[in-house]
């Protein structure tokens, strides 16, 4: 077999694989290895981690294969080569310690299990069956039966899962926003905020820039309850309908913009 072919099969071997990184991070995160080694104060060896997540002694090897694959990704770290350790030391690593933040709008811990929940990882299974079909349906619809709003609207705990994901995907937009107000938001007094959810990122706004009115629309479940006694406006409707008049409409594409 010449090298090209060698490379070929590699690539293929990549792509058929690909999937078990993204699973191995749900492991983790489920397991709670990154909050245990917060929790330790310090870095952790193989047998140390093995003995807090209280798992069967048969599994030490298996959790070995995992974290060495998520070091090989940059999530963890094995810090046994910096002194004379008989087994591997793992530490947590800028990747990590962005799900164990305390400040809650800055973890994206949120973000990820929602991400990689069953209710969004069954479309991809379905991805070749939705070409097949002349449907206006999109693979999360073919997959579950129904629209997200759908689900979410009847059950609460979706509908907070989402809610509180997009709250933390905002985090760095926020910080961004916050430095560069001043010139983004230079003449601007009103904004609304469309698919805004619980309006986190439109009360950092209003709170940092208190001559900008603004104004969150999103569907009747999502602003339910919510007080226009603040420093937000919650406004229920469907953006493909209308839209609240502003001088900036603000849209987070990634999604808001996703069927």
């Amino acid at each position: 077999m010449d090298n090209n072919m060698l490379q070929a099969q590699a690539g293929l071997w990549n792509l058929t694989f690909g999937y078990l990184k993204t699973m191995s991070l749900r492991c983790a995160l489920d397991l709670g290895i990154p909050k245990a080694i917060d929790n330790n104060g310090q870095p952790m060896s193989l047998s140390e981690l093995h003995s807090v997540l209280s798992l069967p002694p048969s599994k030490k090897s298996h959790l070995f294969r995992l974290m060495r694959l998520l070091t090989h990704f940059g999530f963890f770290v094995d810090n046994s080569n910096a002194g004379a350790c008989t087994e591997a030391v793992y530490d947590l690593t800028a990747q990590s310690r962005l799900v164990i933040q305390k400040n809650e709008s800055a973890n994206m811990l949120p973000f990820i299990r929602c991400s990689l929940d069953n209710k969004w990882l069954k479309p991809s299974l379905h991805m070749a069956d939705w070409f097949m079909q002349d449907s206006k349906q999109i693979p999360f619809e073919l997959a579950n039966g129904c629209t997200l709003w759908e689900i979410a609207s009847r059950e609460p705990a979706v509908n907070k899962m989402f809610n509180d994901a997009m709250v933390s995907s905002s985090c760095l937009f926020n910080d961004i926003i916050v430095k560069k107000g001043d010139e983004i938001f230079k003449g601007i007094e009103s904004l609304v905020d469309v698919g805004g959810g619980n309006g986190a990122m439109a009360e950092v706004i209003a709170k940092n820039f208190p001559h900008v009115r603004c104004t969150v629309l999103d569907l009747p479940h999502v602003v339910h309850g919510k007080p226009n006694d603040g420093i937000v406006k919650f406004v229920s409707g469907d953006m493909f309908d209308y839209v609240p008049s502003a001088d900036v409409v603000l849209l987070k594409v990634e999604k808001i913009l996703h069927s």
